[in-house]
């Protein structure tokens, strides 16, 4: 389902709503600068309900837009071990949630109605632009559409409407997060490499010519910022494999994969082997003009 969720004719030209919304973006960055942070969530948000539901967000208030995003925030602070206990001491789910000092677990339960709902409320709203037959093409619309008009039992309906949920909420919290979480490190790249930014403006002004907007055809003609994009995801992937205690995918034990030697408590820093990527640590896009480096595994390996 995920699959054909993510085929390329599921949603209705996503470039041009990538441009669209970027460019809406930039209009409102240059009359407010100090507000880059909030544009980048609200860019990211306006893109992905666009590809996964059709849905076009209202600037700069949208309750849709704020629903989800605040339901994304109670995800990312649960996902921290320190701020949960029971996510290392998995028994205490089992303490009723009326026991003093048990509050986490009734926030815990209101965070998952909140997260249901966003989940179903967008979904809810492609359905109901369906019937009305004003849908714009989205990825739920395409789900929703296969579902109609397969012959599923009528006893499997709910379970794969639950799944059309599931499948489209998921994606549309996963491209959100990641999405935020690369404009913002590229942002701070900039902000501690200036002299990369300046070689970035001197490609752009010669290819531009200081007269359009760039697009997503010109990328080809724009090798080194294609190389910086490729090098912010290296060096700091979008989830944090440094050694930062918020990651809960250690070692639990030592192990030995491959005749390599795991140690217990060990987390294995992707796109960081000095072998492949010489000076690891230190932001260096010129190293992907070379066409024969790797792509760092940024999003992982393997089928979605």
């Amino acid at each position: 389902m995920t699959v054909l969720a993510l085929d390329p004719n599921a949603a209705d030209e996503p470039p041009l709503k990538m441009m669209k919304q970027a460019r809406l973006s930039m209009q409102r960055l240059v009359h407010n600068p100090e507000g880059v942070v909030k544009e980048v969530q609200w860019m990211a948000a306006a893109i992905v309900l666009s590809s996964v539901y059709g849905y076009e967000a209202s600037h700069p208030h949208d309750d849709l837009v704020d629903q989800v995003e605040m339901s994304m925030s109670h995800m990312s602070e649960a996902a921290v071990p320190k701020n949960f206990y029971v996510n290392t001491l998995p028994w205490m789910i089992h303490i009723p949630s009326w026991i003093p000092g048990a509050g986490w677990k009734r926030k815990a339960k209101e965070w998952r109605a909140a997260k249901d709902r966003s989940f179903k409320r967008p979904l809810e709203w492609t359905r109901s632009q369906m019937s009305s037959g004003r849908a714009l093409a989205s990825m739920s619309k395409t789900l929703l559409t296969d579902l109609a008009t397969n012959e599923t039992q009528e006893s499997d309906i709910q379970e794969a409407e639950d799944t059309i949920c599931l499948v489209t909420g998921t994606l549309y919290s996963v491209s959100f997060t990641k999405t935020v979480a690369v404009a913002h490190n590229f942002i701070l790249a900039m902000l501690h490499y200036p002299e990369v930014q300046r070689k970035i403006q001197v490609e752009l002004d010669a290819v531009l010519h200081g007269n359009r907007l760039p697009e997503l055809g010109d990328r080809e003609a724009l090798p080194y910022l294609s190389a910086v994009i490729k090098e912010v995801m290296r060096w700091r992937p979008v989830v944090p494999m440094d050694g930062n205690p918020g990651v809960a995918h250690a070692s639990t034990k030592d192990d030995v994969y491959r005749g390599f030697l795991i140690p217990k408590g060990a987390i294995v820093a992707i796109s960081n082997n000095p072998e492949i990527y010489p000076n690891p640590q230190a932001f260096d896009p010129d190293r992907f003009l070379d066409p024969k480096l790797p792509l760092a595994p940024v999003f992982g390996l393997g089928r979605r």
